[in-house]
């Protein structure tokens, strides 16, 4: 990192920009082709201590509380809030911050970024987020955390983990998911955290958040190595797959170790996955150029979902409709919750009725599904079976309503691609259907797997499309349409006679 130091707490970094300003936008840094930063980066009005750099990975000292606001900082930035569900006084169970502190002074601020995409093309997302004092195990708090309204699971995870007692800060690093990325497609991202149920008197403050579009390299690494067994035996474990805050990603070998090399450093939330065992979860905080340990032992049989209605991809036309799910075995309905069971449409996240059952729950949404709306749903692996062991990974699908402007069913009978031939010509028509704008594929390949033509290869705008085109004098025999259409990939079988 090229560093110049010009004051106590005022620092100039080419991936950062002037630590000391509150809102910085730059472009084509070391790190990402976009950097938005929204607060200071000043240890909440503290300054930093000498040599101490806040992407090491290392936890603040502890520092005095309350403290005065700027009032000139960015909301919900370097101050203190205290959850919404929180109704009580200085003499409840509590932590200092909420003893410390008032109403509406302490209320919960959502953190806001705006950026010009100027034309980018989102792929990834990271947000690096210095957090202060979250105490969920201690206060038995349960935070929510929504970006524009849509509660984000995996963030949550995080947040709930988090015991930060003393008052201290630390940095997390957190890449957004694939089914997550439209949320920033619009330039402006309101990034929330909350507890609206538990009445926890739980406090909370964030230095900074920056969000990184399209990233490249984050600049301080560490390492994490441990072993997995089966509990119980403590037979090594292979194959099991280790995710570290959606960053980085490996396998355990046939001793059950495993290895995750360059993780950003702070605190890393690392989850494993492997068939018929239940996912673990773990929070761990690594500094700068050190190896952490982590060691799980995985329990097994998990239970899994056998069945989801609407399933991944399908287009819903009964707008009355709502989402069933069934597991392969009796669950525990207790996690049968808000916490477990997250449904959103593009625009925040719905409330509904659900109805449980001895394998399976049923929920109805309050409101109509929207004609031409994509649906995301959510189950977390925290959900668990009677014995108490917790599904084998996190289910996460999306779905989609029938678009009267393009009205697919009626069409192609709900297909999105739909090939018919005409031997008299030798001929064959394609019809197929973009929901969004989106690079199209369509290539044509003989039995063997040979490519014979290329029909089309471009950028197309959403809309239905439908063309002819002609084999010529290829000879008889069985063919294949390979598209690649709305970020999916499709085969049509065709015979020629």
């Amino acid at each position: 990192m090229l560093c110049i130091q010009i004051g106590y707490s005022q620092t100039i970094t080419e991936e950062d920009g002037n630590w000391s300003d509150k809102y910085v936008t730059l472009t084509n840094t070391s790190q990402a082709q976009l950097m938005v930063r929204v607060g200071d980066i000043d240890n909440l009005n503290f300054g930093w201590p000498a040599s101490y750099n806040p992407f090491s990975g290392n936890s603040t000292p502890f520092h005095d509380f309350p403290w005065d606001v700027d009032s000139t900082d960015p909301p919900g930035t370097d101050r203190i809030m205290v959850v919404t569900s929180y109704k009580g006084t200085h003499l409840d169970n509590n932590d200092g911050y909420a003893a410390t502190t008032t109403r509406p002074e302490n209320n919960v601020t959502p953190i806001t970024l705006t950026y010009d995409l100027n034309g980018l093309i989102i792929n990834s997302v990271v947000l690096q987020i210095f957090v202060d004092d979250f105490e969920a195990p201690v206060w038995y708090a349960s935070y929510t955390v929504t970006i524009n309204d849509v509660r984000i699971p995996f963030i949550e995870n995080v947040v709930n983990s988090l015991e930060q007692t003393g008052p201290i800060g630390e940095l997390i690093n957190i890449s957004i998911p694939d089914e997550y990325l439209y949320l920033f497609q619009n330039g402006k991202v309101s990034i929330k955290f909350d507890d609206l149920t538990t009445g926890a008197g739980d406090g909370y403050a964030i230095d900074f958040v920056k969000m990184l579009i399209n990233k490249t390299v984050l600049g301080q690494y560490a390492r994490l190595t441990g072993k997995i067994t089966a509990s119980g035996t403590s037979t090594a474990l292979e194959s099991v797959k280790v995710v570290a805050n959606g960053l980085r990603e490996t396998y355990s070998g046939s001793d059950g170790s495993y290895t995750l090399d360059s993780i950003p450093s702070g605190i890393v939330n690392v989850q494993t996955y492997k068939l018929g065992y239940g996912s673990q979860s773990k929070n761990i905080n690594l500094i700068t150029g050190s190896t952490g340990k982590l060691d799980f032992a995985l329990i097994t049989p998990a239970p899994y979902v056998i069945q989801k209605t609407p399933d991944n991809g399908n287009i819903v036309t009964d707008l009355s409709s709502g989402i069933n799910v069934q597991f392969n075995e009796e669950m525990d309905l207790s996690t049968f919750n808000d916490n477990n069971i997250i449904f959103s449409d593009r625009n925040k996240t719905l409330t509904g009725s659900l109805t449980k059952e001895t394998n399976g729950f049923t929920f109805q949404p309050d409101s109509l599904f929207v004609e031409g709306m994509i649906y995301t749903v959510t189950i977390t692996s925290d959900m668990k079976n009677k014995s108490g062991i917790n599904l084998e990974k996190d289910y996460v699908w999306i779905f989609k309503t029938k678009d009267p402007s393009t009205d697919i069913g009626e069409l192609y009978n709900n297909e999105t691609i739909n090939v018919q031939s005409d031997p008299a010509t030798n001929k064959i028509l394609i019809n197929y259907v973009l929901e969004n704008p989106s690079q199209v594929s369509l290539k044509i390949f003989n039995d063997s797997g040979t490519e014979l033509s290329v029909i089309e290869n471009g950028f197309k705008d959403k809309g239905k499309y439908s063309l002819i085109y002609s084999f010529g004098n290829i000879p008889a025999g069985v063919y294949f349409i390979k598209a690649h259409l709305n970020e999916k990939n499709y085969t049509r079988k065709l015979i020629l006679e």
